[in-house]
């Protein structure tokens, strides 16, 4: 989906953002719809980045 966005993200840097954060995909009937990270900080606080969503 980033790459048809034209995403400057390569696969390297979702390894790196997966090693620190939490990843979410959102699938139905087996097609990816979207996906997001979420970087804790802390029990009280976090970030989400990398929000891509499908469109129609």
């Amino acid at each position: 989906m980033t790459q048809r966005l034209n995403w400057p993200h390569c696969r390297e840097d979702w390894q790196q953002a997966l090693q620190f954060g939490e990843g979410v995909a959102i699938e139905e009937q087996g097609k990816l719809l979207g996906s997001a990270i979420l970087w804790r900080w802390g029990e009280r606080a976090a970030t989400i980045g990398l929000v891509i969503v499908r469109g129609q």
